[in-house]
């Protein structure tokens, strides 16, 4: 899902709503191809301030099944976001508790692989 920039004067945000063609202005090119940049409603990528646990999980949930059912570059978007660390929002078809573990599995294979070349 393309970022969302934070809140403020000047940015990409109209009235709290996410503005997509100004967010993918600049962008890598990849992400101008993402099935999200023409989405009605980016803040189903990001949520929305306030946001109750349950409303998340089921928001997620759409913005995951958007993202797995044909985004030409999910996979993009999946590693940019995990390159970044990013803890927000619904990137490649996953929250951001979902990288995080895949973050940490990466790490543990990593210091496997490690391991094993020092022995």
């Amino acid at each position: 899902m393309l970022r969302s920039p934070p809140a403020g004067p000047g940015d990409a945000r109209d009235n709290g709503r996410v503005n997509m063609a100004e967010i993918a202005a600049g962008r890598p090119d990849w992400q101008q191809h993402g099935k999200c940049a023409g989405h009605p409603d980016p803040d189903l990528f990001h949520g929305r301030d306030g946001e109750r646990a349950e409303q998340r999980r089921a928001r997620e949930d759409v913005a995951i099944a958007f993202c797995r059912d044909g985004c030409p570059v999910r996979q993009e978007c999946l590693v940019d976001a995990l390159d970044r660390g990013d803890r927000e929002g619904v990137w490649g078809g996953t929250t951001p508790e979902q990288r995080a573990q895949l973050q940490r599995i990466a790490r543990a294979v990593a210091a496997d692989e490690e391991l094993r070349e020092a022995i």
